[in-house]
């Protein structure tokens, strides 16, 4: 009876800490490797966070929203995290550029982003989830330029004072023409608009309910 009473809790224990796994509806998610953490210093009493950013090959919508998620998760997971947030960038050169492709938070404690410095507090202020993705990658010749624009960036030294760029645009336009043999007008920074990601599978568990 002792040992059926065991096996009992333990399945109950079991169940308990997978039901609330999300992991089992991401079925489009990917591999990701982390590339970039670092902590986030919340003004909330006792939560913790941390940034990551991550790459992968995953390439649509569903594929970069819920690979984005699955690592939030898990990440939050693995390192004990009340709010993990997640960025999915073209290539490892490109962190901390403001180019990606997904913007995914997940609050373990169901409190949103309270406590994140420069939060909107009506965007996500309560429940597990904020996800955003874009539709659509960068190709090559995009990545490659950006990855020329941000590396090269402090080889041009603005000697404008008046200027609010550190570097001299022209120049560095100028430059990344020459590098991929093309004209200076089509060097432009690569742009991705994100939207709110809804799939059905998940949407009900990304935003909270009333």
């Amino acid at each position: 009876m002792q040992k059926t009473l065991i096996l009992f809790l333990a399945s109950v224990l079991i169940f308990g800490s997978s039901c609330n796994s999300i992991a089992p509806d991401l079925i489009y998610a990917k591999d990701y490797e982390v590339v970039s953490e670092e902590n986030i210093d919340l003004n909330a009493k006792n939560r913790t966070g941390k940034h990551f950013q991550i790459i992968s090959d995953a390439s649509t919508i569903d594929e970069m929203a819920q690979t984005s998620m699955l690592a939030a998760y898990e990440l939050s997971k693995e390192h004990n995290l009340d709010l993990s947030l997640v960025l999915l960038v073209p290539a490892k050169e490109l962190i901390n550029t403001g180019i990606y492709y997904t913007q995914v938070e997940y609050a373990s404690d169901n409190k949103g982003a309270t406590g994140l410095p420069g939060i909107d507090k009506n965007l996500f202020n309560k429940g597990e989830w904020f996800v955003k993705s874009t539709e659509n990658t960068l190709n090559d010749n995009e990545i490659l330029l950006a990855k020329l624009w941000y590396k090269y960036q402090n080889d041009f030294p603005s000697k404008n004072w008046a200027s609010s760029l550190s570097y001299d645009k022209s120049s560095l336009i100028n430059y990344i023409a020459k590098e991929l043999n093309i004209d200076p007008e089509q060097v432009t920074v690569p742009k991705i608009i994100l939207t709110d990601y809804t799939n059905e599978v998940v949407k009900n568990r990304m935003y909270p309910q009333p």
